[in-house]
């Protein structure tokens, strides 16, 4: 193994950083534009809106504009149910 790729193992944390900076940089640009707003509210909002949060989802309070790492982990679950 080379000695570049022995260190990147040898410190996973340092790779957990290049990706979480990475998310970093993509994620401002990532925008719900709105078909996914009134696809959330015809199909999702009934469900995991302000009344009743079923698994403790609430999607009512999502914003547009994906800016931080959490906010893409909670589209990300969205679209991995959808998937099922």
């Amino acid at each position: 193994m080379s000695s570049r790729r022995q260190h990147i193992h040898q410190q996973p944390g340092l790779f957990g950083l290049a990706v979480i900076f990475v998310f970093g940089l993509i994620a401002p640009i990532c925008h719900a534009d709105e078909a996914t707003t009134q696809f959330l509210k015809a199909y999702c909002i009934r469900c995991h809106g302000a009344k009743t949060q079923k698994a403790d989802r609430r999607f009512d309070t999502l914003p547009n504009k994906i800016a931080t790492l959490d906010d893409l982990e909670r589209y990300q679950e969205i679209v991995d149910q959808l998937n099922l």
